[in-house]
This record gives structure tokens, sequence and C-alpha cells, in this order.
């Protein structure tokens, strides 16, 4: 009788042991979990604010160049009627027309990878 209370303690002292690691674990995970979850919203909500900040970007630039195309093939600005380009105006309105165009595509290539990454 004697050896079988011994057991029994045993046994109550293993499965006291056994069920507070269970719980820790339980407990560690559910802190993992929370803290990936954190980390999960700061992303999706940087991820945004590089969706938005690249979209204001793309309307900007797409402004700035709807001015200078109009520059390019009427020789004047939107604001501005009564003066033409010069030739050398005429290129440099060309040049940074293209450079915008090209800022358009890479800006719209970043977007695309930002919303790919949804």
């Amino acid at each position: 009788e004697q050896q079988i209370t011994k057991m029994r303690e045993s046994y109550e002292i293993s499965f006291k042991s056994l069920k507070e690691e269970l719980s820790n674990a339980i407990e560690e995970k559910c802190n993992v979990e929370v803290d990936l979850l954190n980390k999960l919203a700061i992303l999706d909500n940087e991820k945004r604010g590089a969706e938005t900040y690249f979209k204001e970007k793309l309307k900007q630039r797409c402004g700035e160049d709807t001015v200078i195309e109009h520059k390019v093939f009427n020789g004047t600005s939107q604001n501005d009627n009564e003066s033409s380009c010069t030739e050398e105006e005429e290129e440099e309105n060309e040049d940074e027309l293209e450079t915008m165009r090209t800022e358009i595509d890479s800006l719209v290539h970043e977007l695309e990878s930002v919303n790919i990454e949804k």
C-alpha cells in the first residue's frame, strides 16, 4: 500500500508537471501568434502607406507629364498661352517628358509589385 501511495504521488507530480509544461507551451504559442499578428498588421499598414505614396506620386507625375506633353506638342504651357517654346526648350521638354515617362513606368512597376505582395 505504501508503494501504491508513492507511485500515486509520483504520478500526480509528473501529471502536474506535464500539465504546467502544456499550459506554458500553449501560453507561449498564443504570445507568438499575437506577436505575428501584430507584425502582420504593421506590414499591412506599411504596404498600404507605400501603395498610397506610389499612387500619389504616380498622379503627380501624370499631371506633370500632361503639362509637359502640352508644352511639347503646342509649344505653350497650359497656364501661359502667350509664348511658344524655342527649339532648345522643346528638346528640353521632350527630354523631361521622356524622363517622366520612365519614372511613371518605374512607379507603375513598383505599385504592381506592392499589389502582387497582397
